[in-house]
């Protein structure tokens, strides 16, 4: 059976069963061997492929997450939040974050002393 590629399935959970993990080279690339999608926004970029006795095995595919997340250090040093929504109550837009629809969250109130920074309207 030299040369002949058969099906592992799970070689990648149990690497005592190849000589060559399937899961090396997918790792190389930021992937990861599976035969169904890891999380929602991994995508399949290959095939998890190792080799057992000589011969190529299957291990599924190797998957990698093509979802750019939504971060900023610029924003994290403001103390602030990135994501497409706010984080809650008491919480503003103050700037984007690298990806589309991502945006700076920054809290209206001081830590502490919890004063609001938006101004108030007084009663005649």
């Amino acid at each position: 059976m030299d040369g002949a590629k058969t099906y592992c399935g799970y070689c990648w959970k149990y690497p005592d069963l190849v000589d060559v993990p399937c899961e090396d080279p997918c790792k190389m690339k930021g992937g990861m061997c599976s035969d169904t999608q890891p999380k929602p926004g991994y995508q399949i970029i290959d095939k998890c492929v190792g080799i057992s006795g000589g011969a190529e095995v299957g291990c599924g595919y190797c998957w990698k997450n093509t979802v750019t997340p939504c971060t900023s250090r610029v924003c994290d040093l403001k103390g602030g939040k990135c994501s497409p929504t706010s984080p809650g109550k008491g919480w503003q837009v103050s700037g984007t974050c690298e990806t589309k629809d991502c945006f700076c969250w920054t809290s209206r109130f001081i830590i502490g002393d919890l004063i609001d920074l938006e101004p108030l309207e007084l009663a005649p």
